[in-house]
């Protein structure tokens, strides 16, 4: 099983905001029910344009999703993860973290 990268990016960017003091609202968006069973799923981001005066962007979802507008758009599928600093014992052959079903490792 592969570790998914939006997630913990995710995290990590909410308690980064939350120490510095800054109030964020945080959307994942997920093609599958894998990650987030109990969530609305089967979303996809079908275009996402960026406002070149406001900087803000507009997200259309696929599968009569609706939109979302947005002060930042960072899509995280296809991101290569940096698993040079962890043990071989912990990497499957394909240079994935082996995690079980609940992605724990």
């Amino acid at each position: 099983m592969r570790v998914p990268t939006g997630i913990e990016f995710a995290c990590e960017l909410a308690k980064a905001a939350r120490v510095t003091g800054w109030s964020v609202k945080i959307t994942l968006l997920a093609a599958s029910d894998h990650i987030l069973p109990m969530l609305k799923t089967n979303q996809k981001v079908s275009s996402a344009m960026q406002n070149s005066d406001s900087g803000e962007w507009k997200v259309t979802l696929s599968n009569g999703g609706g939109e979302l507008d947005t002060d930042l758009y960072i899509p995280t599928t296809g991101v290569l993860l940096n698993n040079e600093f962890i043990s071989v014992e912990f990497l499957d052959e394909n240079e994935w973290v082996v995690v079980d079903k609940e992605l724990r490792s």
